[in-house]
Parts: C-alpha cells; structure tokens; sequence
C-alpha cells in the first residue's frame, strides 16, 4: 500500500484523463461510421463468439440483458446482425453476424487499428513493452479492487 495521500487523486485524474481520451476515440472512430461504441463492442464480441446466445453476449459485456437487446434490436434493423432460436432451447435466442455485419465491422477495425498504430507511433522508442505492462497492472489491480471488472 502507498502512504502518499497524493498518490491516488493523481490515479484519479490520470484515469479520468484516460478515459476522456477513449470516449474522444470513440467518437472519432467509430462514430464516423454511423454507430455507436455499444453497437461497435457488440459487434466485435459477437464475432469472437458467432451464434452467441443472448444471456451470454451481456454477460460477457457486462450489461444488463435489456441493454443487450437494445443494442441488438439496432443492429438487427440495420442488417448487421441476424437472431436464431437455439435447437435444444427454443427459449435461448442466439445472434451472429450477417455478411454486411462482418464487412461493417471490418470497416470500423481497420480505423481502430490505424488509430493504434497512431498511437505506438508516439510512444518514445524502447518505451512500447514498459507501457503495456504498466496498463496490463493497473488493469489487473482494477479488477482486484471491483470484481465487477474484467
């Protein structure tokens, strides 16, 4: 445990900093291409995981399941996504990309990443690995302090 007092409004306000800049990322980013950071986040976690069932998908975004289908309804409408009902379960609604989803969600990737590749771009030479590992531990204490982060 750190004894300076200083220690943590300067997390606070390096965090919050932090955070601005990812909504400011977001907006410029993704926003661009007509959806939102929900839309885009579905969208990439239903592509890691096609045929994706419902409960799983807010779970794994941690948001609540009417958030989830929400977003979905959106995406649905938009032709970028298609829902199923599970045949063991009728109950259980699944959801996977269609083929204007994945070409969308390509679309948006290929910014994110050149916004990365930005970003390493102004990252002091030799400075890349320490960066990472220093984001790798502040989110792990993150997730020791709220169980809810992960």
């Amino acid at each position: 445990m750190n004894d300076n007092p200083y220690c943590a409004l300067e997390l606070e306000t390096v965090v919050w900093q932090l955070v601005r800049q990812i909504q400011l990322f977001e907006r410029d980013q993704i926003a661009i291409f007509g959806y939102t950071s929900s839309q885009y986040y579905m969208l990439l976690e239903i592509s890691k995981s096609p045929n994706v069932a419902m409960n799983e998908l807010s779970r794994k975004l941690n948001v609540a399941i009417s958030t989830a289908t929400r977003v979905i309804d959106k995406l649905e409408k938009k032709g970028l996504i298609e829902r199923d009902r599970a045949e063991a379960d009728r109950r259980v609604v699944l959801v996977s990309l269609t083929k204007t989803g994945s070409e969308i969600l390509a679309l948006i990737q290929q910014g994110v990443s050149q916004y990365y590749e930005n970003i390493i771009a102004n990252v002091p030479n030799g400075e890349l690995t320490t960066t990472l590992e220093c984001i790798k531990t502040l989110l792990a204490a993150f997730a020791k302090a709220n169980p809810n982060c992960y």
